[in-house]
């Protein structure tokens, strides 16, 4: 459900949700976590890095919502494979 700034509510069906802060807070995330739903941190809230990194995470990421998503055992995005090893894992 949103709600836009004059109180007029829209509901939307959708699949993925992906919410940002000027500040790192993990609390919704930690707490999806907790509650078994599949969730990826990502950005300055995993670890402070700059622009260029953020707009590669968040490309990446972008790109991999339609898709299979790798994630390694620390629930990151693995995004750094040789298209070869890629191809393998995703079949």
């Amino acid at each position: 459900m949103l709600m836009d700034r004059n109180f007029r509510r829209t509901e939307l069906a959708i699949d993925d949700v992906i919410t940002c802060n000027t500040r790192s807070n993990t609390e919704l995330f930690d707490q999806l976590r907790a509650a078994g739903v599949p969730v990826v941190n990502a950005g300055d809230s995993k670890s402070p890095r700059n622009l260029h990194a953020a707009v590669m995470e968040g490309a990446t990421f972008g790109l991999k919502l339609e898709e299979s998503v790798l994630m390694n055992p620390n629930h990151s995005v693995v995004d750094d494979l040789p298209a070869d090893v890629r191809g393998q894992l995703m079949r």
